[in-house]
């Protein structure tokens, strides 16, 4: 550009210079004379003013030291225009191409077709029927706006006060980093950055994708988070390629076509929970399911119910509207198979008691043993002995046996044995005899 406009210095700056030789030698001599060719091989000063009514032609380099003003135009059709300093002009047509190494424009640059630029620096807007900014990317400190023409680039879009495309397109292949973002299509193939943006109106936004990526496949922490009533949740992906979420929650259905894994404690708010089969957890380090714990007030199983583990109750089971418990045996190619009763050391269920017999005349009341309950029983338990040996070693006749509850601030937390033998009224030798008993609470 600067050499363009030293051209056009020059060029106006001959014609003002001839032109005052030209004026000087019509003053001073007669047209016809000034009418043939001269050649000036010498220097010509004007005082006055030089008019030139045809052309002007310098072959050499045209100077002017002062001020050079042309009032109908500069048409230059060869080399260009060289400018070393500025131009100032009320306004400038090009038909060509405007080249210049730099270029500040006070006002304003109306540009009719493209305007190509190694780099646009502009301290008030830019306006235009469209903008393709190429690879080398869009960068300004105000906002963008395009209107319906859009806005097209391979590089990166950068505007902190925004980037409104109206009822236009953004399209990029590098990325996006706005505070606020307008337009009626963005495209991206590249990064959409909004790690640090609010999304209004998603459902519309999100409703036309076919596919969606969020996050990178080496991040190890949660690429999503949804903010709403004053909380937090994030969503992301474990190792195992599923998708986690903090917490969850649903007023509608849930419908789980393969397994569902719960890890933690399942809470069931709803009247009724319906399913074919529960499953526990592996326990750890093995293939084999866990413990499955049941917890409430009150757990009611309507139907047919069939363990095929060990069933612990910790709070009770009951069975209710004259419901049995009944166990099974079965016939299989591996064996026969039965259910048991198992008091697996409760001696509130079930146990042993031994009764010693001392040598000597036989004790006035007989002998006793006594049995007292890890728990007491609210109401007087049902209490069975049965002899595990000859209850009288001594003699044919049955010894007599009893039991007699323990009782505790209104509590029965026992039981005593008593056995008196019949047999003899002298016992030669001291013996024990162990009974086998089994407690119900009534």
């Amino acid at each position: 550009m600067s050499n363009a406009v030293k051209y056009l210095v020059s060029l106006a700056g001959a014609a003002a210079l001839v032109g005052g030789v030209m004026t000087s030698a019509l003053a001073s001599r007669p047209l016809a004379e000034l009418a043939s060719f001269h050649n000036l091989n010498g220097n010509q000063n004007v005082t006055g003013v030089l008019h030139v009514r045809k052309n002007e032609t310098v072959y050499g380099n045209f100077f002017v030291k002062g001020r050079q003003e042309i009032y109908k135009g500069l048409l230059i059709r060869a080399n260009g225009l060289n400018v070393t300093g500025g131009i100032k002009s009320d306004g400038l047509s090009l038909s060509g191409t405007l080249n210049g190494t730099d270029g500040v424009f006070s006002g304003g640059l109306n540009v009719t077709n493209a305007l190509t630029a190694g780099s646009i620096s502009s301290t008030g807007k830019i306006a235009g029927n469209g903008m393709d900014a190429g690879a080398g990317g869009l960068t300004t400190s105000g906002g963008i706006t395009a209107g319906s023409a859009g806005v097209t680039t391979g590089g990166k879009v950068t505007a902190s006060g925004g980037v409104d495309a109206g009822s236009g397109t953004i399209t990029t292949s590098g990325t996006v980093n706005a505070s606020n973002i307008a337009a009626g299509n963005i495209v991206v193939t590249g990064l959409l950055d909004l790690s640090h943006a609010t999304i209004n109106g998603a459902s519309s936004l999100l409703s036309n994708l076919t596919t969606l990526t969020i996050g990178s496949m080496t991040g190890t922490t949660s690429p999503l988070t949804l903010q709403e009533n004053g909380k937090t949740a994030q969503i992301g992906v474990d190792a195992a390629g599923n998708v986690t979420a903090s917490s969850l929650s649903t007023t509608g259905d849930v419908t789980v076509g393969g397994n569902l894994n719960v890890h933690g404690t399942t809470n069931f708010n709803a009247a009724n929970l319906t399913a074919s089969s529960l499953t526990a957890p592996n326990a750890t380090g093995t293939t084999s399911p866990g413990a499955l714990s049941l917890t409430g007030n009150g757990i009611t199983l309507n139907g047919a119910t069939s363990v095929n583990g060990a069933l612990t109750a910790n709070s009770g089971l009951s069975l209710g509207n004259a419901s049995d418990l009944t166990f099974s045996t079965t016939t299989s190619s591996s064996g026969a198979s039965a259910g048991h009763v198992n008091a697996n050391g409760d001696k509130d269920v079930a146990g042993a008691v031994t009764v010693t017999v001392q040598a000597g005349a036989v004790q006035t009341g007989g002998y006793s043993a006594t049995v007292t309950f890890t728990k007491p029983f609210a109401s007087q338990p049902i209490v069975t002995v049965t002899a595990l040996q000859d209850p009288d070693p001594n003699g044919a006749a049955a010894p007599k046996v009893w039991v007699t509850p323990q009782t505790n601030n209104g509590q029965y937390t026992g039981f005593t044995l008593h056995y008196v033998p019949n047999s003899v009224a002298t016992v030669p030798l001291q013996y024990a005899i162990a009974y086998g008993y089994h407690v119900i609470g009534s």
